[in-house]
This record gives C-alpha cells, sequence and structure tokens, in this order.
C-alpha cells in the first residue's frame, strides 16, 4: 500500500521540475523507492505523460549493465530523445553504479530533463559530486514511518484497531515500511528485521568501505544495539574490549563507528554541558535509524529496552522533523534531547511511567537550573496528565501526532 507521505512531499514538491538533482538518501527500505512513486503519483495528475518516464533499479539484475557510468550515460542521453518534453529519470540505489557523478552531470548538461536518485549509503556524497555539480542539488533524508504514518498503514489493514493498540505494534515493529507484507506477523517481521540488519552490513557497510574485519563490525553493531542513548567514548569501549580478552585501538572503533553511520544504520548525538550550553568533544551517543530492527536483533523485551525504544522514537522523530539533536549533561543531571530549529528549542525528558511522585521530581529536576523559557516536555506512556510548574507532561502517542511542539 502507497502511504502519502506529505512530510517529504511538501519538502521535495517545490522541486520538481526545476532540473536539478534531487538525491534521496537514508537507511535501506525507508521507503524511498516509494517517494519515487508518490512523486510519479503527482506529475500523473498533472496530466505528465507517463511515457516520458525512465525508472531504473541497480538493485535489479536486468540493469547490471547500466551499473557503469559510461552505459548508464549512452542509456540516458538516447533514451526518448525524439521528444522535446521535460523527461524524468527514476533512478534508484544509485551508488552501485561505478562513476555515476560524471554521468549525471553530463545528462544535466545535455539533456531536458528533472533527475531523482536514491542512496543508501552516506557514500554518495563525494567531492567529485561537489565539484561537477558545484554542491548545485536538493537532499532529502527519508526515515522509516512515523508512529502517524505507521497508524495510516496498520489501520488500512485492522481498522477497528485503538491508538494504544497500535502504538504497543509500532513500539515492538518500528517503522519499516515493508512489513506490511507480512501483515505485522511477529515470527516473520523479526526475521526479516535482522535479515536487513545483516544486509546493510553486506551491501551499505562492506561494499562502501574499507572494513577487513567483518566479525568486529558485527561485534560494533550488537554493542550499538544493546547500548543505544548510552554515552561513551572511542577510548571507554577499547578498554571494554580489553577486559573482554579483545584488543582494539580507540582508532579502529572510531573508524567503524563511522561506516555504521555513513550507512545510516545510527544516528550519532553529541552531549553538551547543560550550564554553558557548549558541545563536549567526547561521550557521544548513538541511536539505531529504526527502533524496530533494534528489538528484533536483541530480543530484550524488558522495561530497559521499552525505555530505550521509547527515547529512540522521540529522537528519530525529532531528526524527521528536521530539528538538530544534542543532548545535556552536568555531574548531577542529565537532559535526553536539546532539539533547536531556527529560533525554536524544547528540552524533552523520556522515561517508561511514572510510578511515583519521586519519578515525576527526579525527571522535573533534570530541568532545573535553566535559564531560558523554551518548552520543557517530559514524555512517557502514562495516560494521565501529570503536567505541573510548567512543564508539559504528554503521552508519547500524543506528542508524536502533535503538529507543532513550541
Amino acid at each position: 500500500m502507497l502511504i502519502n507521505r506529505e512530510l517529504y512531499m511538501n519538502k521535495i514538491r517545490p522541486f520538481i521540475g526545476n532540473r536539478k538533482l534531487k538525491i534521496l538518501t537514508g537507511i535501506r527500505r525507508s521507503g524511498k523507492s516509494s517517494i519515487l512513486e508518490l512523486i510519479k503519483k503527482e506529475l500523473k495528475e498533472k496530466n505528465t505523460d507517463t511515457n516520458q518516464f525512465l525508472s531504473l533499479d541497480f538493485e535489479d539484475m536486468r540493469y547490471a549493465e547500466l551499473c557503469n557510468g559510461e552505459n548508464l550515460y549512452k542509456k540516458l542521453l538516447t533514451w526518448n530523445k525524439e521528444t522535446s518534453d521535460l523527461v524524468y529519470f527514476f533512478l534508484d540505489e544509485i551508488q552501485n553504479v561505478q562513476n555515476w557523478e560524471s554521468c549525471i552531470a553530463s545528462i544535466l548538461s545535455e539533456r531536458k530533463c528533472d533527475i531523482y536518485i536514491t542512496a543508501s549509503s552516506m557514500s554518495v556524497f563525494s567531492p567529485e559530486l561537489d565539484m561537477l555539480l558545484k554542491k548545485d542539488y536538493h537532499t532529502f533524508m527519508i526515515y522509516p514511518f512515523s508512529f502517524q504514518e505507521f497508524s495510516q498503514l496498520y489501520l488500512a489493514s485492522f481498522p477497528e484497531t485503538s491508538s494504544k493498540e497500535i502504538f504497543t505494534k509500532y513500539l515492538f515493529f518500528g517503522g519499516i515500511p515493508y512489513l506490511e507484507k507480512y501483515r505485522f506477523e511477529n515470527e516473520l517481521c523479526t526475521r526479516s528485521l535482522r535479515d536487513l540488519s545483516i544486509i546493510i552490513q553486506l551491501k551499505d557497510i562492506l561494499s562502501n568501505s574499507k572494513v577487513r574485519d567483518v566479525r568486529f563490525l558485527e561485534t560494533i553493531i550488537r554493542y550499538l544495539f544493546a547500548n543505544a542513548g548510552i554515552s561513551f567514548t572511542a577510548t571507554s569501549l577499547s578498554k571494554y574490549f580489553k577486559e573482554n580478552k579483545r584488543i582494539v585501538s580507540a582508532e579502529k572503533i572510531l573508524q567503524y563507528l563511522t561506516y555504521c553511520e555513513k550507512s545510516f544504520l545510527f544516528y550519532r548525538i553529541h552531549r553538551r554541558d547543560i550550564g554553558s550550553m557548549k558541545q563536549l568533544t567526547t561521550g557521544d551517543k548513538f541511536y539505531p535509524a529504526d527502533h524496530g530492527m533494534r528489538e528484533a536483533c536483541l530480543q530484550a523485551n524488558n522495561i530497559k529496552s521499552i525505555h530505550t525504544a521509547l527515547e529512540n522514537i522521540v529522537f528519530i522523530e525529532l531528526l524527521r522533523r528536521e530539528y538538530h539533536v544534542t543532548s545535556g549533561t552536568s555531574p548531577t543531571k542529565t537532559i535526553d534531547f536539546i532539539a533547536e530549529k531556527g529560533k525554536e528549542k524544547i528540552y524533552i525528558q523520556v522515561n517508561y511511567l511514572l510510578t511515583s511522585s519521586e519519578a515525576l521530581n527526579r525527571e522535573i529536576r533534570s530541568f532545573s537550573g535553566l535559564k531560558d523559557h523554551y518548552p520543557k516536555y517530559i514524555v512517557t506512556l502514562d495516560e494521565a496528565n501529570l503536567s505541573t510548574n510548567g512543564i508539559r507532561h504528554k503521552n508519547i502517542r500524543d506528542f508524536l501526532l502533535m503538529k507543532e511542539w513550541m
């Protein structure tokens, strides 16, 4: 089922037809190809002839010979050459094409065309691309389904389900769109998400990096899943591995962390001092791009794991809405997320449940000492509204569905 992902279409729509390269990036299976279909759908609704569309998927063996920049250039140059209309090229997983940058730059200068490409690796953003296109292209980060999008999809199959029940499914499965084809059956979805983790390692990390120690890559990925949202340094991680009879340098750890980021499997969040608001240079945290993949790989299913999943969901929602996100720290307290966009700023604490007044007061104390009056949220699974003293408490479902947080 094709969900209308208006959050992304609102960003892409103004650039349709402007003859500059559009790059859709994000973790594999986040729905980038579906966004291409939505773009085609809008063009069709404007009476654009579908004969002006050429779609190529470079993970499809039928197009294997086009995974070469020279061959692809010849194909795009000669395809439908007789038309005087604007042609539209939709090129999926472009990172599989050697020397694609030169090909695309040439086609943009030689044909009356509008080009959309998708990529599951940050490796597409190369100095060569910037040089050839003078950084004159548009980039759109595509994330797995938000809770709102997941709800649309789930209700289409199970229309009588309550919002609370849907969130429980979202908490367990995450937002990878193609799980719909398994009708959200536990075993099939879990196996599929585990397989996706392996595919990302093989196709988006190993094939686009200089990884030599595959076993250590698997170890790092599992560590990041297990310790999502926990601050660490490469040096502390090196000591941890040493205690577990494995000698790994901090430099190698940093390198492999970067590989994981470039595949969009994980996102890094920097810390800042709560008092001075200066960014700290060590102790970053990492969150998976999709919490469902983490749940499938770890199968923890305990309160700590649920708490981490809730944090993960909120963090990715902040990125989805284009906030710059850091976490706050001091010797006595932490703030999970400090989110900024333009003149907006919000502070967010995430917890599982506020089981006592002490639990509520502990979260409130995290905001003490802040000298500004930007919104402060505590987000939990509680159904009751426990807002107090200007600090807003929200059930996570309500928080995720809010259009504005300011």
